[in-house]
């Protein structure tokens, strides 16, 4: 027995492989058939595989502009790499290789097999989502990997790179029909086919890969391939369309009219099939005319011969469109991804910032509550210092006054008794200057700090807002309705 091998390199689709979303050719009733390998977050691979390197290379950057602030967003972002690349891995079709038949257990013993020792095989392809869905028309794997390259010379060290994965790997590509890609592809076929030759399976090999044919001469033999393909494999469109339709889940309708297109394609081919063996029958059946009506048929076959030719490259070239346009469809489904992870992203912050400012503003609200009542006891015994101050700067002035009056009265008077103990008085008043204008100094002091203290609770007030309005202005109209007289008058006299 022999069977297909086909090994598809591309990107990949998440939610499909995991069964997030459910596509319409899924059996629901055999999801818990599917064989889960690996599953592990993305993100965390990117940080064991990248943040030495990162950190290495952002400790010799001079320039701000250069450093990596997180890697894994550098390259979602970007347009060199992918995040992750995908391989699908299928033995046969849905013919010979139906997951209801009884004999695809080897098909799915043989894909175990080979995805077991896959990352030991491929060590610079490090694994993060491995699935076998056995829930679909055929039994296929699906292997999402980062592919890095180590000691690099430019940039990082270790770096997402498929190429250099490769190149790693032992494969080394010679232009555009010989990739790095492509040659991996090739080894990961033939050690396939070493597996299902241990159990009894022959490799049916399509086309060949020959390096040695110029390029024209490979690139009109691959042509020639791809045609045939296409002809033996439009009867099992349901298969092909399975592969591409994969990841195309909100675009769905139109990808049933290009499945609908494939149908007359393929009914197309088919009455070209038909009109060529008609056409060779009676090609056959003139041979036995003579040569000048033979030489007459001949020539309307030829014709006829020319104008089939020319409406397969016609269908051929229609095919070629609408695959076209599903690239065009997968490109638009990975940019709404894209996009939906940065959305989701955004709303994630924007609800951890809601609670931030929640909290932030709780903690205002009280902090405000205790300097609102802290700076109405400051501001009244300030304004008690004050009253006190004034009224000892009136006695004293006032005992000056009358020291002074006295003193120019008696000056040119003979000192008596009465004279040397109104001298006492003064000096005595004297010295209960001095003293009182040294308590006012104290006072003054003191007064000073209390207004340092006011002003920070006012500058910190004037700084919070609730409802556009800052919480300053709101205790200015409160203290206007507490203290007596003119409230703000009390608060701005400094």
């Amino acid at each position: 027995m022999e069977r297909t091998i086909s090994v598809t390199i591309g990107n990949g689709c998440l939610k499909h492989n995991n069964r997030v979303f459910v596509a319409e050719n899924v059996d629901a009733d055999r999801i818990s058939q599917n064989v889960v390998f690996v599953q592990r977050d993305l993100r965390g691979i990117y940080h064991e595989l990248f943040d030495e390197a990162v950190e290495e290379y952002n400790a010799k950057q001079k320039r701000k502009d250069r450093i990596i602030q997180d890697y894994y967003n550098k390259i979602k972002d970007g347009h060199q790499e992918h995040l992750f690349t995908e391989v699908i891995v299928q033995i046969g079709n849905m013919k010979d290789s139906n997951c209801m038949m009884e004999e695809t257990a080897v098909v799915r013993q043989i894909l175990e097999e080979y995805m077991r020792g896959f990352e030991e095989r491929n060590p610079s392809l490090r694994v993060f989502n491995a699935v076998l869905h056995m829930d679909e028309q055929t039994p296929h794997l699906h292997i999402d990997f980062v592919p890095f390259s180590e000691g690099n010379k430019r940039g990082i060290s270790t770096k997402v790179s498929l190429k250099g994965a490769m190149k790693a790997l032992g494969f080394a590509g010679t232009g555009r029909n010989d990739t790095e890609s492509m040659q991996w592809v090739q080894n990961e076929k033939e050690h396939l086919a070493t597996l299902m030759q241990q159990r009894g399976l022959g490799w049916k090999k399509l086309g060949t890969h020959e390096k040695h044919l110029s390029v024209y001469n490979y690139e009109k033999k691959m042509r020639k391939q791809e045609v045939e393909e296409l002809e033996r494999r439009l009867q099992d469109k349901a298969d092909t369309m399975e592969l591409q339709e994969r990841c195309v889940e909100s675009n769905w309708e139109k990808l049933r009219t290009q499945r609908k297109r494939l149908e007359e394609l393929e009914q197309s081919c088919r009455r070209w099939e038909v009109k060529q063996e008609e056409a060779e029958d009676r090609y056959l059946h003139y041979l036995s005319l003579n040569n000048n009506e033979l030489k007459q048929k001949y020539d309307a076959l030829q014709r006829e011969h020319r104008n089939l030719q020319n409406s397969k490259e016609t269908l051929r070239v229609e095919c070629d469109q609408l695959q076209g346009d599903y690239r065009l469809l997968q490109g638009d489904y990975k940019m709404l991804t894209n996009q939906h992870g940065k959305l989701q992203d955004e709303v994630e912050k924007l609800l951890t910032d809601k609670k931030s400012v929640e909290l932030a503003l709780a903690t205002a609200k009280d902090e405000m509550e205790t300097m609102q009542a802290e700076t109405g006891v400051v501001r009244a015994e300030r304004d008690r210092v004050i009253e006190e101050t004034e009224e000892a700067k009136r006695q004293v002035t006032s005992h000056l006054k009358t020291a002074e009056n006295l003193y120019y009265k008696y000056s040119s008077v003979a000192v008596t008794d009465r004279q040397a103990e109104f001298f006492d008085e003064i000096v005595k008043t004297r010295y209960e200057k001095e003293k009182l204008e040294y308590e006012n100094q104290k006072l003054q002091s003191e007064n000073n700090m209390l207004r340092q203290i006011l002003d920070k609770v006012e500058g910190f007030m004037r700084e919070l807002k609730i409802n556009g309005r800052n919480l300053w202005d709101a205790f200015k109209e409160r203290i206007a309705d507490i203290l007596p007289g003119n409230g703000e008058e009390h608060l701005h006299r400094r």
